[in-house]
């Protein structure tokens, strides 16, 4: 787990020169093929969704088919978890042209009704979170009091 910690750092922190980047990058890609790194696939889809950001490595990710082993993880993968990281990472992508006229190639927009249903949980979730968030804070001057259970003399 530290491991992907590292790759999400990594791909964030501006220290770091774009030589040493893209030799973390050419690790990440095989961490989407295998099964046992279930643990791991949520960073290294932020990490890789970081990286298509900066055109810096966008011939690189081309040259490792990242497109290719994150729609992979889009048609393995039944957490939604994954499938969110894996539209951020898709979303990334479309800035370089040769992903995105590689992603029509693809035929991703086959999975269009499928990203805005995901789409569309995932804004209702969101907005579950923050009302949620909101009353835990409003309730947390409230004080309960309790009193005994006559039969079982619980609380």
């Amino acid at each position: 787990m530290y491991f992907a910690f590292c790759f999400k750092k990594l791909t964030c922190d501006i220290v770091h020169t774009p030589l040493q980047q893209q030799d973390v990058l050419k690790h990440l890609v095989p961490i989407l093929y295998d099964p046992d790194a279930q643990e791991v696939l949520i960073f290294t889809l932020i990490a890789l969704g970081n990286f298509a950001q900066s055109s810096i490595f966008w011939a690189q990710m081309n040259e490792l088919k990242v497109l290719q082993a994150v729609l992979n993880v889009f048609n393995l993968s039944k957490r939604d978890d994954a499938i969110t990281n894996v539209l951020f990472c898709l979303g990334n992508l479309t800035a370089d042209p040769i992903h995105r006229s590689q992603m029509l190639e693809l035929g991703v927009m086959d999975f269009q009704e499928d990203f805005e249903e995901l789409s569309a949980a995932a804004y209702k979730e969101d907005s579950l979170k923050k009302q949620l968030a909101m009353m835990k804070l409003d309730w947390i001057p409230i004080m309960f009091e309790t009193k005994e259970y006559k039969e079982t003399k619980c609380k």
